[in-house]
């Protein structure tokens, strides 16, 4: 039986996803048992603060989703485009059984993140969770229009109000 994302998960990614809400940019969950997907973590922080979630567990298999600003600021014109990331964290504590578990519920999870355009599955560890890693797979996934700078402090929004 594939996992469900409890009520909770699914509000507070609702809550991400919506372009008026500014006090959710980030949603972290983790695979509880064999069937559910609960929210561990939703609110301000961005990347960082997903970071310090998945550093604070090792032992755990979680999901979730953050948002980063692809900034265009040129002399006369300046717009914001959101990019959201998915991830999936397998710990370097987590048992192998585990693992395989949650490998089999990729399809699971990205659709319920089909909004992101960027996934990453962090395996032992976060390097791939680096500004610069994911900066550079934002950039090789765009178009011939790249932005001048992304904002990961998701501070820009708050400027643009």
């Amino acid at each position: 039986m594939a996992p469900k994302f409890s009520d909770e998960a699914d509000a507070s990614i609702e809550d991400l996803m919506d372009d008026k809400n500014l006090d959710v940019d980030f949603v972290v969950c983790e695979f509880e048992g064999m069937n559910k997907i609960v929210l561990t973590e939703a609110g301000k922080g961005g990347r960082d603060r997903v970071q310090e979630i998945l550093e604070a567990n090792p032992d755990k298999a979680m999901t979730g989703a953050f948002l980063a600003l692809a900034v265009d600021d040129r002399e006369v014109t300046r717009s914001i485009r959101r990019k959201y990331i998915q991830f999936t964290w397998m710990g370097p504590d987590l048992s192998p059984m585990r693992k395989g578990y949650v490998s089999g519920q990729t399809g699971v999870v990205n659709e319920r993140f089909s909004q992101c355009g960027l996934f990453l599955s962090l395996r032992d560890d976060l390097d791939d969770l680096a500004e610069d890693s994911i900066v550079k797979r934002l950039l090789s996934a765009g178009g011939a229009h790249a932005p001048t700078s992304f904002d990961f402090t998701n501070a820009a929004l708050a400027e643009d109000e």
